[in-house]
């Protein structure tokens, strides 16, 4: 096992850099090691706000309070998947000169002994963090779990529905299916059906504000529209050929 692996506190740090607000924020979580386990607490702050109007923070999509403050217990086996992380990591001493203006740090500290580092995959860390926020963000109750839906209307405007339920606090994805009713995926499986989904950029002007009933395949990736592959930002053959993929895998849970 990695030494950092076994550490008593570990905080793991992200700043996006010169971004414009409404978009420019940080965040620290800090996981610490008890007697019965993991606890956490996370500090999300959305800064420089008071640059800008009240009304281009709203449609940009987001609110007044998007900073948010929690302190709780992990579900244990989150202890355990950190521990695989940091294990299985490469590391550099040092913030790597890539140009980047974003910052990512992860401090380990045990035995009285503290060391920065930062992660030679850090898009990898950055996303496995982000896992962590949705989770702290349920554990909290800031966020319900992530809902996305799939709608298959068919030549005979019979609709068949798929509704994937990401449980990140349990790390669990639950299925029901119109077809075949309630099961389980693998959370591995279900993270690389969730980034092919986000692939996309979806267009909202574009999207059904209501369940739609004409022929197609739409999917809601849990923002309340139902977008078709008419809704994609510059629909080309790459996209063409991707979504027919998505839309086969979905069927396949049906």
């Amino acid at each position: 096992m990695s030494q950092y692996a076994l550490f008593e506190k570990l905080t793991i740090s992200f700043d996006t850099g010169p971004l414009p607000p409404p978009f420019c924020y940080r965040y620290d979580i800090l996981i610490t090691r008890e007697a019965d386990g993991f606890s956490a607490s996370l500090n999300l702050d959305y800064y420089d706000r008071d640059e800008i109007a009240e009304e281009e923070i709203f449609e940009e999509g987001f609110t007044l309070n998007d900073n948010f403050e929690w302190t709780g217990k992990l579900p244990e086996f989150w202890g355990r998947e950190i521990e695989q992380k940091l294990t299985l990591s490469n590391w550099h001493k040092k913030q790597p000169e890539d140009g980047g203006l974003s910052t990512f740090v992860i401090k380990s500290s045990g035995g009285g002994k503290g060391e920065m580092l930062y992660p030679a995959d850090q898009r990898m860390w950055e996303v496995f963090a982000q896992e962590i926020i949705q989770a702290i963000f349920e554990l909290g109750q800031k966020e319900a779990p992530l809902q996305i839906e799939y709608l298959k209307v068919d030549a005979e405007v019979k609709k068949q529905t798929l509704t994937l339920i990401y449980r990140f606090s349990l790390r669990k994805v639950e299925l029901v299916s119109s077809k075949s009713g309630k099961k389980s995926m693998d959370w591995k499986e279900g993270q690389k059906l969730m980034q092919y989904i986000f692939y996309f950029d979806f267009l909202p002007e574009e999207a059904h504000e209501q369940q739609p009933s004409a022929t197609g395949n739409y999917i809601n990736p849990g923002d309340g529209f139902w977008y078709a592959y008419n809704a994609l930002q510059t629909p080309n053959q790459d996209l063409s050929d991707r979504w027919a993929k998505l839309i086969e895998k979905l069927e396949s849970y049906l």
